[in-house]
């Protein structure tokens, strides 16, 4: 990933299951394009707990980038993005009722703010 702030556009397909009352296990593939940043795929497990039209949780996950160019090592730098990937993530998020809003706060080895307009098919 590229340092510094980014504009991307994805698709988020997620699964939600109920694990009681009030959480959700939440499966995610998401893709990202956008300007100042390589293309990327992540894969993250949330459990998230709804309070009303909000809702919030934890998770982990990781990805792959694009990157094909070679660094120190003399191999493409896809073949280490699972592990610069590799995150710990916060979601605080508001459900309002048609669309979603989400913020996500990333720490691992690159870290990431990101701030989600969700907008489901179903």
């Amino acid at each position: 990933m590229s340092p510094g702030a980014a504009l991307a556009v994805g698709v988020h397909l997620s699964v939600e299951g109920h694990v009681s009352d009030t959480l959700n296990l939440r499966s995610s593939l998401e893709g990202n394009v956008g300007l100042n940043r390589l293309p990327e795929v992540r894969l993250d497990l949330t459990l998230l707990h709804h309070a009303g039209r909000v809702y919030y949780g934890g998770g982990v996950g990781s990805g792959l980038v694009a990157d094909f160019g070679s660094n120190e090592s003399g191999l493409p730098g896809i073949v280490f993005s699972p592990i610069t990937m590799l995150n710990a993530h916060a979601v605080l998020g508001w459900d309002l009722g048609s669309s979603r809003l989400e913020g996500v706060l990333r720490l691992g080895p690159e870290h990431a703010l990101e701030v989600r307009a969700i907008f489901p098919l179903n």
